[in-house]
């Protein structure tokens, strides 16, 4: 029993190890932000305008809900979704991880609703 406990113990810190930095990530979300966790389209279907119609209606439930802004990570490598989040109004507001030693990874863009 005590050998089973060790052995989740240290599946528990390996998983916190692993996911800190996301969790760093979603820890700076402000409370009244409708955050979009992940959006993808098959690249056959990128032209056809299926990411501006999912983020308007992800747009319009969240004011619906009563969020003040929209929020999003990105890559950083994305041009394309960065170029499709920018014409839907969206700004970019800040980087991961935001130091000069390493290289961004992540682009976090936002829109007042």
């Amino acid at each position: 029993m005590a050998t089973r406990r060790k052995k989740n113990a240290l599946r528990l810190n390996i998983a916190r190890i692993v996911f800190a930095p996301f969790w760093r990530i979603l820890e700076t979300i402000p409370e009244a932000d409708c955050y979009v966790q992940g959006i993808a389209i098959k690249p056959k279907h990128r032209v056809a305008g299926i990411g501006s119609l999912l983020m308007r209606d992800i747009e319009a439930r969240a004011k619906a809900k009563g969020a003040s802004r929209l929020s999003l990570d990105v890559s950083a490598k994305n041009e394309g979704a960065k170029r499709l989040y920018k014409r839907l109004g969206m700004e970019e507001c800040s980087n991961w991880p935001n130091t000069r030693l390493l290289p961004t990874v992540l682009v976090r863009m936002a829109k007042n609703l």
